[in-house]
């Protein structure tokens, strides 16, 4: 896809009228350029006549140019929005396991820097076309006045082109380079914000980052100042092509043909006329093959985010209708895609049921798949093998959605979104009292859809998050560690108050938790072992089997490393 294809599909039935006004100022401009050049010749044309007419070509030339160039610059701005709004819902519907290994570097980069590429080079493009036709319009004139001189100007235009695109080669594999050491340094960037902390505890470990970060920063430094500077070449040899051109005109062409001094003024004043618009054309090839490389890397990743779907087209219609059911683990596995050889990570078979209404705990250490179960069990994860079965309907990639529809998650790597969504008829005063018993409403209040400070500590985002799972009301809730970050007070009101209030409400509340002096608040107890379900069963039959972190002790007696 080029930025030339984008325009001409959006612009569809518009299409003439956009060239009807460019052709338009081209026209115009050369009416313009002849009644100067008349007056110039003869002083007697400058009348008020001439005048008039002179002025209202120049103004129609301006007013059609800025409507064809806003035009342009409409259409690409519409084509951006409708291409990003196609990709975020492609990136909406597809598998959560391939956008995890994709990184949200590479997803920025593709589709917000890439996208600005284009978006900026917009305005540079509507002079395009305007300046094309003048170009067009301006040939047919220097035709007419001679079309030796006209012949003369292709010749040596055809070779300057040649040589043009010749020289932009290296240019263009410069520029795709940049692309690609963009990304690192974004990735970089990235890594170090999200390792702030972590850099300030050694000195060595933050000088090999900043080390690593300015090697990739230079390079991309050192490219683009590579390609400027080819761009500036080109457009010295430009300037040097108008110098050849005008030499030809002023000392080659007279030699051979009988052409008059006042034919030859005007032969040089159309050239230096066009020249604006060659000029004008040139200077936005820069921005045009930078948005056709930024093109060609949205479109690249919006085919590979077609790849990651799963291929099933979402049912219309609910299985489940918003009631639970069991749900049932029948041989499930879950298999990791092998990476350079390695042999996978994988969990299961497993076989298990959980009942509506019931509070399981899940325990293991670190490596013994909990959080890959957590998400096989919530539907981001869909079984390599086996069925995970609600009710009396399969969790399959066409229905998977419904299911999701009933599960309020909080994850440990949860993310809070700035505005309330999805829950539009909520009340302040409810969320108030859900603000009261997560014991944070001195510390932020819900006004216009918002909360009013979530500058909070884990733990406090976590009640937060918790607020908005009880405002979902939905009949499973899923929480990965969420004690964790609370204080020993409220943790205890967490598995004594809150959890109880959950099932007393009929809710099934799956939770990951250590904390083995709250596993009486459990029905049962599910413990993870290198990826298999160790043992199930009720707190009362584990007494005097679990330690002080809650970890069965036969699962610390081998340890080996293992994706979690």
């Amino acid at each position: 896809m080029t930025l030339f294809s984008l325009i001409s599909e959006e612009v569809g039935d518009k299409q003439l009228r956009l060239v009807a006004s460019a052709a338009l100022a081209g026209v115009c401009s050369i009416v313009a350029l002849i009644l100067i050049s008349s007056v110039a010749r003869d002083p007697q044309a400058a009348s008020v006549a001439n005048f008039v007419a002179f002025a209202v070509a120049a103004s129609a030339s301006v007013l059609a140019g800025r409507l064809s160039s806003r035009a342009m610059v409409a259409t690409i701005e519409t084509a951006l929005q409708r291409i990003v709004a196609r990709i975020v819902h492609k990136i909406e519907h597809a598998e959560f396991r391939y956008l995890e290994r994709l990184g949200s570097a590479e997803i920025l980069n593709r589709v917000t820097e890439n996208v600005t590429v284009v978006s900026i080079s917009s305005s540079a493009m509507g002079a395009i076309l305007p300046a094309v036709c003048i170009f067009f319009c301006g040939c047919l004139y220097l035709f007419a006045l001679s079309p030796l001189a006209f012949a003369l100007l292709c010749l040596l235009q055809f070779m300057s082109i040649y040589l043009y695109w010749r020289r932009n080669a290296a240019s263009n594999r410069l520029i795709k380079e940049e692309g690609t050491a963009r990304v690192r340094v974004l990735a970089m960037l990235m890594e170090l914000l999200g390792g702030a902390k972590e850099i300030r505890f050694g000195r060595a470990r933050t000088r090999d980052v900043l080390i690593d970060f300015k090697e990739n920063s230079q390079t991309v430094s050192r490219i683009n100042a590579r390609t400027n500077q080819l761009f500036d070449d080109n457009a010295l040899f430009v300037t040097v092509n108008l110098y050849v051109l005008l030499g030809a005109m002023a000392f080659v062409l007279p030699e051979h043909a009988d052409i008059k001094r006042s034919l030859l003024s005007k032969l040089i004043a159309a050239i230096l006329f066009l020249w604006g618009s060659v000029r004008t054309v040139l200077s936005v090839y820069l921005s045009y093959v930078q948005a056709n490389d930024a093109l060609a890397n949205i479109d690249a990743f919006e085919k590979r985010i077609e790849n990651y779907h799963s291929g099933s087209e979402s049912s219309s219609v609910d299985p489940w209708r918003g009631e639970l059911g069991p749900i049932r683990f029948a041989d499930v596995e879950y298999r990791y895609p092998a990476e350079n050889g390695d042999t996978p990570f994988h969990i299961g078979p497993l076989s298990f049921t959980i009942s509506p209404g019931e509070v399981l705990f899940v325990v293991g250490g670190n490596g013994s798949g909990k959080s890959t179960l957590l998400k096989v069990l919530t539907g981001l994860y869909l079984p390599t093998a086996g069925t995970l079965q609600v009710g009396n309907a399969a969790v399959e990639p066409n229905n998977a959605e419904f299911y999701r529809e009933m599960i309020s998650v909080i994850f440990a790597d949860f993310h809070l979104f700035s505005r309330v969504y999805g829950l539009p008829a909520i009340k302040p005063e409810q969320v108030y009292r859900f603000l009261q018993d997560m014991q944070i409403e001195t510390k932020t209040s819900f006004q216009n859809g918002e909360f009013t400070q979530q500058k909070l500590s884990t733990g406090q985002k976590k009640r937060l998050a918790m607020v908005l799972a009880l405002l979902e009301d939905r009949p499973l809730v899923v929480l990965d560690e969420w004690a964790a970050d609370q204080d020993p007070e409220f943790r205890k009101h967490f598995y004594e108050h809150i959890i109880p209030s959950l099932k007393a409400a009929g809710k099934t509340v799956i939770a990951v938790s250590h904390d083995d002096r709250y596993f009486h608040c459990a029905d049962r107890i599910l413990t993870m072992q290198y990826g298999q379900v160790l043992s199930i069963e009720a707190p009362r039959l584990r007494e005097g089997l679990i330690t002080e972190t809650g970890k069965d002790p036969s699962a610390a007696k081998t340890r080996r490393p293992m994706d979690n």
